[in-house]
């Protein structure tokens, strides 16, 4: 189960980051997530990079 430590590991870490836009601001947020990406539909990554980047974490 994905947890937000989780999503926001992944987020710091993903090359395809991208913030969520809303007129023209950036939206109010705690920090870098996933749950913040513009590639996260709230459920997984439309991109499919989510676990690529996880997996990479866990080996360093």
């Amino acid at each position: 189960m994905i947890n937000k430590e989780q999503l926001m590991a992944v987020a710091a870490s993903c090359s395809e980051y991208s913030p969520k836009k809303n007129d023209n601001s950036f939206l109010n947020y705690s920090g870098v997530s996933c749950e913040n990406c513009s590639h996260y539909d709230g459920n997984r990554c439309m991109i499919n990079v989510y676990d690529k980047v996880l997996n990479g974490l866990d080996q360093s």
